[in-house]
């Protein structure tokens, strides 16, 4: 029977981590078991894999940390190819957050408009890309305030926004949007 893996927050493995340190701290385990089981938590995917970590950790160094539910409620499967491309020449279109289906996106967009609305979805713990190109045409990305997201768009003679809180929580999941603007807009925006 094939088990089903969940995102984790970020919220958990913060506490899972908080957890290794305490049992750390208290002589519970060495450094070299310390630093595997870091690089392990780094390298989890699912609740199963960060549980496995701190199983054997007095529980009540886990009953004073560990205080969030562990698990957002969407399975890996959501993202069901490694990338997919979106096009709009001349036109208009809208991406919902359900349309969404992997992990990188690309869209071309030429003297037209596209909207990609990732409100609605919860976002993996690996970032998000979306790669755009975008000649004489505007793009907007809508994101959920507790999204992170890391801009990284050239510019001729056009012009990137990141309207996002800086204070915005980071753990909503991550959203890397890159590629090149000539001479249109591209908007990133924070919205409930």
């Amino acid at each position: 029977m094939e088990k089903e893996s969940k995102y984790i927050t970020k919220t958990y493995r913060d506490q899972v981590a908080s957890v290794l340190s305490e049992c750390f701290s208290h002589d519970y385990m060495d450094v070299s078991e310390f630093e595997r089981r870091h690089d392990l938590l780094n390298h989890a995917s699912t609740k199963d894999d960060l549980d496995k970590l701190i199983i054997d950790a007095p529980q009540d160094i886990i009953k004073n940390i560990i205080t969030t539910v562990p698990v957002q409620n969407h399975s890996i499967k959501r993202f069901k190819r490694n990338s997919e491309s979106h096009f709009c020449i001349m036109g208009s279109q809208i991406i919902k957050g359900d349309k969404l289906k992997a992990q990188k996106t690309s869209d071309i967009t030429i003297m037209g408009e596209s909207t990609f609305d990732l409100r609605g979805i919860e976002l993996p713990l690996t970032p998000v890309n979306i790669d755009l190109v975008n000649v004489m045409g505007k793009i907007t990305i809508i994101v959920p305030h507790t999204t992170e997201v890391d801009i990284q768009v050239a510019n001729i003679l056009g012009s990137t926004s990141d309207k996002t809180l800086p204070q915005r929580q980071k753990d909503g999941g991550k959203i890397i949007v890159q590629g090149i603007c000539v001479m249109g807009e591209i908007t990133v925006m924070a919205k409930n």
